[in-house]
């Protein structure tokens, strides 16, 4: 059975170590680039792409986006 992990955005993160995530399948929410870089992020709020757009060129996570914000977001 696969695990995947699902990382929201809160102050705990900097309490967790997210090196123990290790091989582990990670789904990251909105500005979780900023703790660390997911296989996968989810983005649901317009203003992230525009705010984090230099974090998301340079780490490259598969996006996964609402349909309105996949038309705005060109890679």
């Amino acid at each position: 059975m696969s695990r995947i992990l699902v990382l929201g955005n809160s102050f705990s993160l900097k309490q967790l170590d997210l090196s123990l995530i290790g091989n582990m399948t990670s789904i990251g929410v909105n500005r979780i680039l900023r703790a660390c870089v997911p296989d996968y992020l989810l983005i649901v709020d317009s203003s992230v792409i525009k705010r984090e757009s230099e974090r998301i060129l340079r780490h490259k996570p598969h996006l996964l986006l609402k349909q309105q914000l996949a038309n705005t977001y060109k890679r």
